[in-house]
């Protein structure tokens, strides 16, 4: 073998091994009007467009398991949808000042609650079925109790929240910042706990966990990324050519909107 075809052979293997999981298959879904989110619930995935922005014609589109299309404005009557969130029954829509919440039961009844103050709403988590909702150029998460009033849990100057999860590993929701590199890690009660800066990197958008991996995505440099609780070590695993916003991930499957390109890849992983 050819020395130049030795190396560039031992190169792809030792990133299989760094990486520890390879791309087997990717699928492209089109069509979409600026996917920003998409979650899977049960047999549907869900996916929010933001539309022309500052237009008010948001809307969510509904799909089988296999990525077909089933109705594209499953959701509509918004403004300009990004993060969503779905838990018993119900879908939970981050638009720009609201917070919609769409039964899944009963097609297109959703009821939405105006957050008093709030400027940009971008992503959201459900927890004992309360919600918390970042606000981007608010500097601060605010939080919907059952009896659905609106507070502030959490602000701070230059936070510019983007991505929130909730773990229960660390008992604490895991903030990423938008115009920064920063992860914060923010408990129950509104504390900041600590705050992880990765320099390498320019901001992030979306943020998962699954099993003891935490994933998150680099909106301006298109990429996915994966580091572990510990937040030590930050490996990039997939490079696009546009802006990715908010991941999610089920059963071996990276969920990727690239709300710029229009489209939705899944993308299946070999572990």
């Amino acid at each position: 073998m050819p020395r130049m075809k030795y190396s560039l052979l031992l190169i792809i293997l030792v990133a299989l091994a760094v990486y520890g999981f390879k791309f087997s298959k990717t699928k492209t879904i089109a069509g979409f009007h600026h996917p920003e989110s998409v979650w899977q619930y049960k047999n549907f995935i869900y996916v929010s467009n933001v539309g022309r922005y500052e237009k008010d014609d948001g809307f969510i589109t509904k799909l089988d398991r296999y990525g077909h299309i089933i109705e594209y404005k499953y959701i509509d009557g918004l403004k300009s949808p990004k993060g969503i969130y779905a838990y018993d029954n119900r879908l939970y829509i981050a638009d720009v000042n609201r917070i919609c919440v769409a039964d899944l039961k009963k097609e297109n009844k959703k009821s939405c609650t105006t957050v008093k103050n709030a400027k940009f709403l971008n992503d959201l988590v459900v927890k004992d079925g309360e919600v918390y909702v970042t606000d981007t150029l608010k500097d601060c998460i605010f939080k919907m109790g059952k009896d659905g009033k609106v507070s502030v849990f959490f602000s701070q100057s230059g936070l510019s929240p983007n991505g929130i999860v909730f773990s229960q590993k660390l008992n604490a929701f895991i903030v990423v910042s938008f115009n920064k590199p920063v992860i914060n890690i923010v408990s129950s009660n509104g504390k900041l706990i600590k705050s992880v800066k990765v320099k390498k990197f320019d901001g992030f958008d979306g943020i998962f966990i699954d099993k003891n991996s935490i994933y998150l995505s680099d909106y301006r440099k298109g990429l996915i990324i994966k580091t572990t609780f510990n937040m030590k070590h930050f490996d990039i695993i997939k490079h696009f050519q546009a802006n990715v916003a908010d991941i999610y991930i089920k059963d071996n499957t990276i969920f990727v909107p690239l709300i710029s390109r229009n489209r939705l890849d899944l993308i299946k992983v070999d572990r």
